[in-house]
């Protein structure tokens, strides 16, 4: 076993020293009588000791590999262990993350030259980039306050990021900033960050694509009181900035972004908001998850059928629900088998309220000549033809009666591909129902965080109350959770969960 260095490490000395453990194991163990270190092919030299066994040589600049065996009385040698260790001749200092220089707490300025400077083995992508030339400082604050860096006045386009962590390969982003004004032609970067007293924290500066030149890092503290903020999510999607500390008073604006085919739903934890980006004063420590919910479409095919809604076939043979090909889900709707000089239609009247329609199509078919065509009241909007995957296409539509037509239609001989024409997920503004309203059903799901998120289906734009109660004794008393129009025929409700037991009921106000 090799216990240092670690295989990987980059290193600043032209001597490196070797160290590890050996054991000649039962059955049959004769005892070990040496340990041998090569380095790049060369012939080994015999370490000091051999249980506990060391070895020093010299490295060549670049990329070293050091070979490892034991041998027993026996003259049985081991596998050999095998580690990679990179020498770096260090020009600037502060190249390597492990000689890291030190900022004071004054105010003030620190430089570096990084055009001879390199990238480690393992080290992260500063603010996303691949960057190449990255210099290293450290700073541990006094108390808790506000730790302000700037690149400005640097000669190239500089990153900026900020890590806690013991060694290169396993730092945790706290911050990072490729631009302060996002768009800057060669911008500098800039950030400002709450800080914990006596946290070591690891500054490092790149240069965008690996560029580099002259460093010029401005950094100054301010103690000031801190506040915890704890961010998540439940559902598909993502927060950000992510959790963190952030000085008292200071602004923060929070904002979920849904995964494809997701929407953001609302916060929940140390207050229930609706907004998104949401914005908020820090005043105190703060704990927020972000819900995410399955954007709700007219019509996704996931019934398995052409039931959901009013459609119809024309042409030739009619379209149809399949799982072979689909965009999302478990089914998608596919045009029939047709053959040449014929057509396949699948149609939809029904009165709209105005709006922006949208679905997603596939084509796979002999390019110029098989068409998927889109119609609104037998004018065609749009025809696509060829290998085209899964795309959005969207277009408006007056308040009123329509049909929507998507026509699959080949010419008189050939085919390609799969020869044929998909949609799924169809986004359609419908007009509000009339006549009396719907029964309504009830789903509930169990998120992650433990909150419950509660789901009406019910009539599309009617308005529904969410109750719930704790008991079903005679006595029970039914409380307003929630009332909403049903947008697309789908409330969703998130409870934070913390009751031992609840029941939920919707109505018609």
């Amino acid at each position: 076993f090799v216990a240092n260095p670690l295989n990987g490490e980059w290193v600043s000395n032209f001597l490196v020293t070797v160290t590890g453990t050996a054991n000649d194991p039962q059955p049959n163990a004769s005892g070990l009588t040496r340990v041998l270190l090569s380095v790049n092919g060369q012939l080994p030299i015999t370490a000091v000791g051999t249980s506990n066994w060391s070895g020093t040589f010299g490295l060549r600049q670049g990329l070293n590999t050091i070979t490892v065996t034991a041998q027993d009385l026996a003259g049985n040698v081991s596998a050999p262990v095998i580690i990679n260790v990179t020498y770096v001749i260090v020009n600037p200092v502060n190249d390597l993350f492990a000689n890291a220089l030190s900022l004071t707490a004054v105010p003030d300025v620190a430089s570096a030259n990084t055009t001879n400077a390199t990238k480690e083995f393992d080290e992260p992508n500063h603010a996303g980039n691949s960057g190449g030339k990255s210099v290293w400082w450290w700073f541990q604050p006094p108390a808790d306050g506000v730790l302000s860096l700037s690149t400005s006045n640097s000669s190239f386009d500089t990153l900026l990021g900020i890590y806690t962590g013991t060694t290169v390969s396993e730092l945790t982003t706290i911050a990072s900033n490729d631009d302060a004004y996002p768009g800057a032609l060669r911008g500098f970067s800039a950030l400002t960050q709450g800080v914990r007293s006596n946290e070591t924290y690891h500054i490092a500066v790149d240069g965008f694509d690996g560029v580099g030149g002259t460093v010029s890092l401005h950094y100054s503290f301010t103690p000031a009181p801190l506040f915890s903020l704890t961010v998540g999510s439940a559902g598909k999607g993502q927060v950000s900035p992510a959790s963190g500390d952030v000085v008292s008073n200071a602004t923060v604006v929070l904002t979920g972004t849904p995964d494809s085919f997701f929407e953001f739903d609302s916060w929940t934890g140390s207050f229930t908001a609706t907004a998104n980006p949401l914005s908020l004063v820090v005043t105190s420590n703060v704990d927020l998850t972000a819900h995410f919910r399955p954007i709700s479409f007219t019509d996704d095919f996931e019934t398995g059928n052409l039931l959901k809604l009013g459609w119809f076939s024309a042409g030739d043979l009619p379209w149809s629900v399949e799982s072979a090909t689909v965009l999302a889900g478990s089914f998608s709707a596919r045009s029939g088998a047709i053959g040449d000089n014929q057509t396949s239609s699948l149609l939809f009247t029904t009165n709209f309220g105005g709006g922006l329609g949208s679905f997603y199509f596939k084509v796979s078919s002999e390019a110029g000549w098989d068409f998927l065509s889109f119609s609104v009241d037998g004018v065609q909007q749009q025809q696509w033809s060829g290998e085209i995957d899964w795309t959005s296409y969207s277009f408006p539509l007056s308040a009123g009666t329509h049909t929507l037509e998507w026509r699959y239609a080949k010419d008189s001989t050939l085919s390609a591909g799969l020869d044929a024409a998909f949609i799924d997920n169809v986004s359609l503004p419908l007009a509000s129902p009339f006549g009396p309203p719907e029964p309504a059903s009830l789903k509930i799901f169990r998120q992650s965080d433990g909150s419950l998120l509660v789901q009406v289906l019910g009539q599309t734009n009617q308005t529904y109350v969410i109750q719930g109660t704790t008991n079903l004794t005679p006595s029970i008393v039914w409380q307003n959770l929630s009332t909403n129009v049903a947008a697309g025929g789908v409330i969703q409700y998130v409870d934070p969960g913390t009751n031992p037991l609840r029941f939920y009921r919707t109505i018609v106000p």
